[in-house]
């Protein structure tokens, strides 16, 4: 599982984003968004079409409401207003439309109208600022983890997350220990 939050720290394109779908309650949206951390989803069918998106924005104005009592569908930006990409688009092509747009999020979409990937402005950021850090194929940060348990803290089962940052020199420069709920400590090794 930390593996996987540490690959969607920073991708270029996010292949499988994380989507609701426009019967969703926003309490449930707004809970999923504490959970992973992110700011807004694409809102998507059954056979994974494209229907719009949701973001934090759009549920900031609900604050104090009932969020219960409306669904995904109340809020989202729909289809219609959306500026989207085709699957092929690049980060530096990304990067222009969101600015010329003001927008945060550029939704990929293929022919048959279903959902292929997001590009967002955090990632492109987080890239510019990352660059030497070293990537798989998929533009996403390298890492690997190791689970153990350690007799003198039994109630902790610790996860060494090493995190490569040298690309030439492949030497992992930031390791973190994790437990189940938390981060404990993060330090240069």
């Amino acid at each position: 599982a930390m593996v996987a939050r540490v690959k969607r720290f920073e991708n270029a394109v996010i292949t499988k984003p994380i989507t609701v779908s426009r019967e969703m309650r926003l309490s449930q949206v707004k809970s999923i968004m504490l959970e992973h951390g992110f700011s807004g989803f694409p809102v998507v069918d059954a056979d994974n079409k494209l229907e719009g998106i949701i973001t934090g924005r759009d549920m900031r104005v609900f604050d104090g409401h009932d969020l219960d009592a409306m669904c995904v569908a109340d809020v989202m930006t729909p289809m219609s207003r959306l500026i989207t990409g085709v699957p092929t688009t690049t980060p530096e092509e990304a990067r222009k439309i969101l600015y010329r747009n003001r927008i945060e999020k550029l939704p990929l979409v293929d022919e048959k109208g279903c959902l292929a990937g997001l590009i967002t402005d955090t990632d492109i950021r987080k890239r510019e600022a990352f660059q030497e850090s070293t990537k798989d194929e998929f533009g996403r940060l390298r890492c690997g983890a190791r689970s153990s348990w350690r007799e003198h803290r039994p109630w902790w089962m610790p996860v060494q997350m090493l995190f490569s940052l040298m690309p030439l020199r492949g030497t992992p420069v930031a390791c973190c220990m994790l437990s189940r709920s938390s981060v404990s400590s993060a330090s240069p090794l």
